[in-house]
């Protein structure tokens, strides 16, 4: 059944609790025994969550046997915190046997248990109480303990069981994990002012921004969307984003409410229905569920799932689940089918990008992508966002033989689409999107061709800002690898970034595609001299996210060049690569005496394998400057 948010009580404690008979004290008994099981643990929880404080004495009991002889199962004294936590100031009479468990107890799960419920019990407590027990987190903790869990519990202890709002203000503003303190603290108010209401409803918009390349949008305020959310529906707030906001709440019936409840979601943007992708791999069983069938009922816009739930479809079955393969494999049918409602081109492309997904080979090369397919192509590669095999790879493939080549110029969802797939905190994920962006070419790079660096280096900077050396062979092989066509290799010749020239000769050697109209640009690289190739990261960074993304910079590998370009002289013919300093370096790059230099150059140019020794040359430099070779 759907519950509107309108017909909610203040706290979805309190309507489950109005909605529920509270159970007996023998039931109460064996509803906590049931958290020691996984299994029946999330059921035990929200039971017990209903009888309120009727349920206290025996959780009490049980965490004050923390680190006795016969202390319970860490899994059971967990769910029994959990339930405290929940419960919130109702359970303030717990305090003692909460601080004892956070100091005793022999498991790290249990000790971070009890310090995240320390500080939602700070509603309930005195001032001087929430001194005492911020002076027992800072003395008891300890490095091996979560230390984000540490942050919130200790600022909500600092704000105190009335906090102003000036104080709460400063903390949404400093964002990230203050910002959660300050919105649980804002939850347990008894009103809102009409000042911190306001700031609640800016600093939840800023955090729901969904910008096309998703590394943009602002992480620091993002960590407490969940909580503002749900501090705002507390006092009464239903409007959209504050049901979005719900997505994101740490409770699963929070959580479920907000999918319940969501409206419009055809207007939404690929960037933002990508929030529904991620409920796919929810904790809560019954919340995944219910996010499959929202995507379900999407049709043809919730063919951005498609890729997970074919994923989906094959672990189920692989763990003998053929119940819930089963289940899988009829959403991502339907979703698949509705394509026919865009027309049979894009109908066709959706069934081949399909066969692509379920591991075999299209059994007809697609018609010429028309926009409705493009749109839907772009969707299905937005929603492979963090997959770490060759999807994104064969599907930048596909595009290419449906002529789905993204767009240089302009707005275009399907360049945002694979761009967007660098946004992932993996290694392994980036280079898979790097490889797919490579195949694409470079019209998969935004214009101007000099911003691809600093996008590459923002979407690593991300997760990885101490491993940042693979941007420059990824950059190098998107603007001037296999996929670029001459007239792309001879503006990448042009390029000032060494590296970039550097592949754009190497390339043109290789296929033989080396004309007089590139000998002024190579004699000019003749001259190349060691000199610092900065890449800046985009003013729009600080701009939309306020992080400082700082420039990187890497020396020329001038003798690389030089050697390479004099090659591709000598293949048209040029004699300039005679000079004797240049034979010196050319001779110092290949490995031969300069006696021997000239004999191998001539027979290479005769068999064609002068290609061959410039990409050996190119890998010798990529060596030397320490970078991981790409793809």
């Amino acid at each position: 059944m759907s519950l509107s948010l309108s017909s909610r009580g203040p706290t979805l404690a309190a309507l489950l609790a109005a909605s529920c008979p509270c159970l007996a004290q023998d039931e109460l008994s064996l509803t906590v025994d049931k958290l020691a099981y996984e299994a029946h643990r999330p059921h035990a929880i929200e039971e017990l969550v209903r009888s309120g404080e009727a349920c206290l004495p025996l959780l009490i009991d049980l965490l004050k046997r923390s680190g006795d002889a016969d202390e319970p199962p860490a899994e059971q004294l967990v769910g029994a915190l959990q339930v405290i936590e929940r419960l919130g100031a109702a359970a303030k009479r717990a305090g003692d046997a909460v601080t004892s468990a956070f100091r005793y107890a022999s498991d790290l799960g249990v000790r971070n248990a009890a310090m995240s419920a320390i500080g939602e019990l700070t509603p309930g407590l005195s001032e001087a109480t929430c001194a005492n027990l911020l002076m027992v987190l800072r003395r008891d903790y300890t490095p091996t303990l979560d230390p984000d869990g540490f942050v919130v519990a200790q600022q909500r202890l600092i704000l105190g069981p009335t906090p102003d709002d000036p104080h709460l203000h400063e903390f949404l503003e400093i964002g990230n994990l203050y910002a959660v303190a300050a919105a649980r603290s804002a939850h347990d108010l008894p009103k809102l002012s009409k000042e911190l209401r306001a700031d609640l409803q800016e600093q939840l918009a800023r955090a729901l921004l969904r910008p096309a390349l998703p590394w943009l949008r602002d992480p620091d305020h993002s960590t407490a969307t969940g909580d503002i959310a749900r501090a705002l529906l507390h006092h009464g707030a239903d409007a959209a984003d504050v049901v979005r906001g719900l997505l994101f709440c740490r409770e699963p019936q929070l959580r479920r409410l907000g999918l319940e409840s969501l409206h419009d979601v055809a207007r939404w943007t690929p960037a933002e229905r990508f929030d529904l992708v991620r409920m796919l791999w929810d904790p809560d069983r019954a919340t995944q569920e219910l996010a499959v069938a929202s995507i379900s009922a999407l049709d043809a816009d919730g063919l951005i799932a498609l890729r997970p739930l074919r994923a989906f479809e094959a672990w189920a079955r692989s763990q003998g689940a053929f119940d819930r393969a089963g289940y899988y494999r009829r959403c991502a049918d339907r979703l698949a089918a509705s394509a026919a409602s865009r027309g049979e081109v894009a109908a066709e492309l959706v069934r081949c990008v399909d066969q692509v997904l379920r591991g075999e080979s299209p059994t007809a090369s697609p018609q010429r992508c028309d926009d409705a397919g493009r749109e839907l192509l772009a969707a299905i590669v937005r929603g492979c966002g963090g997959v770490d095999d060759d999807t994104p790879l064969a599907l930048a493939r596909l595009a290419v033989t449906a002529g789905a080549i993204p767009l240089r110029d302009g707005d275009d969802p399907l360049r945002d689409a694979f761009l967007s797939l660098l946004d992932i905190g993996d290694e392994q994920c980036w280079f898979e999107a790097a490889r797919a962006l490579a195949e694409l070419g470079p019209d998969a790079a935004p214009a101007p061709h000099d911003e691809l660096g600093s996008l590459l280096l923002e979407s690593r900077w991300r997760f990885s800002p101490r491993s940042w050396e693979s941007l420059w062979t990824a950059e190098a092989a998107i603007l001037a690898g296999p996929a670029a066509d001459a007239v792309q290799l001879a503006g990448a010749l042009a390029s000032e970034r060494w590296h970039v020239a550097l592949r754009a000769a190497v390339e043109l050697l290789g296929r033989g595609e080396v004309t007089a109209a590139h000998r002024d640009r190579l004699i000019a690289m003749l001259g190349a001299a060691p000199q610092q190739m900065p890449t800046n990261a985009r003013p729009a960074v600080l701009a939309l996210t306020g992080r400082y993304v700082p420039e990187r910079s890497h020396t020329a590998q001038a003798d690389a060049v030089r050697a390479v370009a004099a090659m591709a002289l000598a293949s048209i013919g040029d004699g300039s690569w005679r000079d004797e300093a240049l034979r010196q370096v050319i001779a110092g790059e290949v490995g031969w005496p300069l006696a021997e230099l000239e004999r191998r150059l001539d027979d290479a140019r005769e068999h064609g394998t002068l290609g061959e020794l410039a990409r050996q040359i190119e890998l010798k430099a990529w060596n030397r400057t320490g970078w991981p070779r790409f793809p």
